[in-house]
């Protein structure tokens, strides 16, 4: 039987435990998918949610192929109350960074295999590489070809020396230059410093090596880098998406200077830099056509001088 004793009791502890029941209890972090996972595939998609919690990556896709046929296309986006992330959708555009290699050096191989330059031409059949006013070009950039370029085998290495690393404001002073740097800044700056080891000796991985492909192109076409590729690799697989990236330009006065939280400067770490353009600068629409452009291209003949082996190096 209630009583008035007993009636305040429960009129009182109503509330408090309506407020506990309403503080939300610590949101355990998901990875929220989407997009299609196939039954089949089921164990892919726990693998890469799997992946991205345990190192706190907060966006990424996935795309699965076979025997040239898409099976499997999703998104993932790891976001908590304390750190919003807007959702990813499978596509949503990403930077491929070094990815975009393949693009650089597919269409290298597009223009091999129609007859306009050979994988064993040296770079300074292409290039004039001058270095700067009393300095000397290596006369090995003579045995830099193509195919050692494509392979990083062309003679630079970036743990022994600095010069294909160093940072563009660095560049600018030493030229008397202004950002951005053009592309043959950059080369006429590297150009003054020795190859780190013989052509064709070895593998060090250069990003340098993808600039002078990248500039290579433009010569043998008399087409921006972009255009060719969009033209010849993009186009006929119907990606319009896909572009290179690009940063908001700074203002002048502070274009020389290191970004700060309050300033938008120019910093080598933006892919609108000249050396990124044909090493790093691709971001895609969907992870699936990341491998496509290479479909664009095929070797009728695998030991011709247009596709050989890698021996022939």
């Amino acid at each position: 039987m209630l009583n008035r004793r007993s009636l305040l009791k429960g009129a009182l502890a109503a509330p408090i435990g309506l407020v506990a029941t309403a503080r939300p209890a610590s949101a355990v972090p998901t990875v929220a998918a989407r997009g299609q996972a196939p039954t089949a595939l089921a164990g892919f998609d726990r693998l890469m949610k799997d992946f991205m919690l345990k190192r706190g990556i907060t966006c990424g896709q996935l795309a699965i192929a076979h025997k040239g046929k898409l099976v499997f296309a999703r998104a993932y986006t790891l976001s908590t109350p304390e750190k919003y992330v807007p959702a990813v959708t499978p596509t949503s555009l990403f930077r491929l960074a070094s990815v975009g290699k393949h693009i650089t050096a597919t269409a290298i191989l597009r223009l091999a295999q129609d007859g306009r330059l050979n994988l064993g031409d040296p770079v300074t059949k292409w290039l004039d590489l001058e270095p700067v006013a009393g300095k000397s070009a290596d006369p090995r950039l003579a045995k830099v070809t193509m195919w050692r370029l494509l392979q990083h085998t062309a003679g630079w290495d970036r743990e022994v020396s600095s010069a294909t690393t160093t940072h563009e404001t660095v560049i600018a002073r030493a030229l008397g230059k202004s950002l951005p740097l053009r592309h043959a800044d950059i080369m006429r700056y590297v150009t003054g410093y020795p190859l780190d080891f013989d052509p064709g000796t070895r593998m060090a991985y250069s990003n340098y090596g993808y600039l002078l492909l990248g500039r290579v192109i433009e010569k043998v076409t008399g087409r921006s880098y972009e255009s060719y590729v969009r033209s010849a690799l993009l186009t006929p697989l119907k990606i319009a998406r896909m572009r290179v990236g690009s940063s908001s330009r700074p203002p002048a006065r502070c274009a020389m200077s290191r970004p700060t939280p309050r300033r938008r400067c120019w910093t080598t770490r933006a892919t609108s830099c000249p050396r990124r353009t044909a090493a790093s600068a691709w971001p895609t629409a969907t992870p699936t056509e990341a491998g496509r452009p290479r479909r664009s291209m095929s070797c009728a003949s695998p030991g011709s001088s247009t596709c050989p082996p890698p021996r022939a190096c």
